[in-house]
């Protein structure tokens, strides 16, 4: 491959660029589409080629506007070949000559001059906007309006401006965008190729598309789709860039008031107006649909419920803070957060915070609020099954709440970092604020915290029988209360999870409870005591977090060996890890926890006595997602507590 940078052009001036080419039994291979020539950006894989001296890496320079021809395979001898593009703003152009595939080509004699379209006839027309500007094959606007192309246009031009104000700056440094209809073989198979200048865009569709815009006047949300990609270039914010440059076409149909919509890959219009119900409810893949049914995403892409959920996001604490975060955004990103799950907390929190520099009576749980109950657990968590994440990159949801349970405020942490405690005056009924019941400092979960207070007495203590810190979804855990004098109590044990009460046990003269940790998540659990005059105390909280698993209990051989493969995980070694004697479920006699990160992880098992005898469920392994199941005589049995 070849790329020579050419500058002293002027700027933002039309030339003509012709080169000639030989080639020797060149062969096209999948994605390989043979010799070529082009000018500027091409495809993302090339920007690795243009380094500076200093080593950094910056999008290629210059707009390959219309080619006579620039893709060839075979054999042939010297053939002149003619490009016309436009220099860059600072008079620069990129020129490539490269081969993909096999076989051997041959470049020479390489002229720039000025375009002369006044003598020189080509098969495109190219109408300008302030901000953009399409090209498209004369043949293909045959007929049209010439008012509804620039109609079409100054649509566009709007999109740009809309797009600038929520993003705080431009792409290519404020150069124009183009959008070129084009015969090339590495977009025949997409709409629209973005996240390059001209976005090349199959002719087939923006001749179909062009068509509908001018001649219906609607609005079309392929092209501010690919636009929106262009915009993810200025900082390491995409956390999916098919959900990112859809959200920012949103956005720009969302300002609208009036018309009707062609949204992204569809042929089926829509009112304007109601674009927010297309998106929650009647796409493909919609709200209603994805998340809004807590539905497990195998991918993202293309997701309007993901678009809805960003919406939904910025609603919550208005645009203005948004556009704030994303100019703050294209001054300084902390590349700390740059996996794509911490990319989108990332956003969350600076918005929140934002929100909360400029609003006195702000919550701090504004954008948190806005996802329905067990929503953001659900939508975070997809994200991490999908693009993985790094504990360094985490961002914890912390909760401080006064005695009653009732939340104070809200804050993301990144993970290692301190929670802010925030001040609390004393209370009349809690008495001399002291501080919080938990060490705000290295938060590396979501946790919550609540108030201690000087008169808010409290009774005793509550302690489990198994170490907080390795607790499992499927296991059993008894927990016990000590008061701290006397013993002429009632006892009324409660616990929680993610803040919603699972579980009370009633007054009774009982001190302890067993609890089955059915699903992963947040615990607290705590008790309340009476005397035997009626006074009510509480003790203190334990707070806990389940991991995901899949938990056996197992009933066959004695002194077990338990033989799996989990996730995309290896299998253990032969023979397998041994199993612990436990009698929590009547009919089983060992246990088995196999930690997982996914929601809904499966395991592939199978056991041993060490003697090489199986239980293989006929050499067919047994197979079981996140859950926990009992195995006897070859059946499988899902336990629920």
């Amino acid at each position: 491959m070849g790329i020579r940078r050419v500058s002293g052009l002027k700027p933002n001036t039309d030339y003509k660029f012709t080169v000639k080419v030989r080639i020797n039994s060149v062969v096209k291979e999948k994605n390989l589409n043979g010799a070529a020539v082009d000018v500027g950006p091409f495809t993302q894989h090339y920007y690795s080629e243009l380094k500076n001296e200093d080593g950094s890496v910056e999008q290629a320079k210059g707009y390959m506007m219309y080619t006579t021809e620039n893709w060839f395979d075979g054999t042939f001898d010297w053939r002149e070949v003619t490009c016309y593009f436009v220099s860059d703003r600072k008079g620069r152009a990129d020129i490539l000559l490269y081969l993909e595939g096999k076989g051997t080509a041959w470049f020479d004699d390489v002229v720039i001059a000025p375009a002369d379209f006044d003598s020189e006839v080509t098969e495109v027309r190219r109408v300008e906007g302030e901000h953009t500007a399409v090209i498209v094959y004369t043949k293909d606007i045959e007929g049209l309006d010439e008012q509804a192309l620039h109609n079409w246009v100054r649509k566009l031009d709007y999109a740009y401006d809309q797009m600038a104000d929520l993003m705080g700056s431009t792409p290519f440094g404020g150069d124009k965008i183009y959008f070129q209809s084009s015969m090339e073989p590495y977009v025949v198979q997409y709409e629209a190729l973005g996240t390059i200048n001209p976005i090349r865009w199959s002719r087939k569709y923006m001749s179909d598309y062009c068509v509908k815009a001018c001649s219906e006047g609607a609005q079309i949300g392929t092209p501010y789709h690919e636009m929106g990609h262009n915009f993810d270039m200025m900082y390491p914010w995409s956390f999916e860039n098919e959900c990112t440059a859809d959200f920012k076409c949103g956005y720009v149909l969302l300002s609208q008031k009036e018309g009707t919509v062609y949204p992204v890959s569809e042929f089926t219009p829509y009112e304007i107006s109601d674009y927010i119900n297309y998106l929650k409810t009647y796409s493909s893949t919609s709200y209603d649909k994805t998340f809004g049914a807590k539905q497990e995403q195998k991918y993202i892409k293309y997701a309007e419920g993901v678009t809805y959920i960003m919406v939904r996001c910025c609603d919550a604490v208005g645009w203005d803070t948004v556009k704030e975060t994303f100019k703050q955004f294209s001054y300084s990103y902390d590349t700390q957060f740059n996996a794509r799950y911490s990319r989108f907390l990332y956003w969350l929190m600076c918005m929140q915070n934002n929100y909360n520099r400029t609003h006195p009576d702000a919550t701090g749980g504004e954008i948190y609020d806005s996802f329905p109950k067990g929503e953001y657990e659900f939508f975070t968590n997809t994200l991490k099954n999908i693009y993985g994440y790094t504990e360094k990159g985490d961002i914890h949801c912390v909760k401080f709440l006064d005695p009653d349970g009732n939340r104070l405020w809200f804050e993301f942490v990144p993970h290692g970092q301190s929670a802010k405690p925030i001040e609390i005056q004393d209370h009349e009924k809690y008495g001399a604020f002291l501080g919080w019941d938990r060490d705000l400092s290295n938060v590396t979960s979501d946790m919550t915290v609540t108030a201690n207070y000087q008169n808010y007495h409290t009774e005793g203590t509550i302690t489990s029988s198994a170490d907080k810190d390795s607790i499992y979804e499927g296991e059993y855990v008894e927990f016990t209360v000590t008061p701290d004098s006397g013993s002429n109590y009632s006892y009324n044990i409660i616990a929680l999870r993610d803040d919603t009460k699972i579980y009370e046990s009633g007054y009774t003269q009982t001190s302890s409870a067993k609890l089955f940790i059915d699903k992963a998540g947040e615990y607290t659990v705590y008790a309340q005591l009476k005397d035997a005059g009626g006074n009510e105390y509480s003790t203190s909280k334990l707070y806990f977090k389940a991991g995901r698993a899949v938990t056996i209990y197992y009933s066959g051989f004695n002194n077990p060996n338990i033989h799996y493969k989990a996730e995309n995980k290896a299998w253990t070694a032969v023979p397998g890890n041994r199993m612990t004697a436990n009698s929590d479920v009547s009919g089983y006699s060992y246990k088995y926890v196999i930690p997982i990160t996914s929601v809904g992880g499966k395991a592939e098992i199978c056991f041993n006595d060490g003697k090489n005898n199986w239980d293989n469920n006929r050499e067919q392994n047994y197979k079981v997602s996140e859950g926990t199941y009992g195995i006897k005589n070859g059946t499988v049995t899902q336990i629920t507590g």
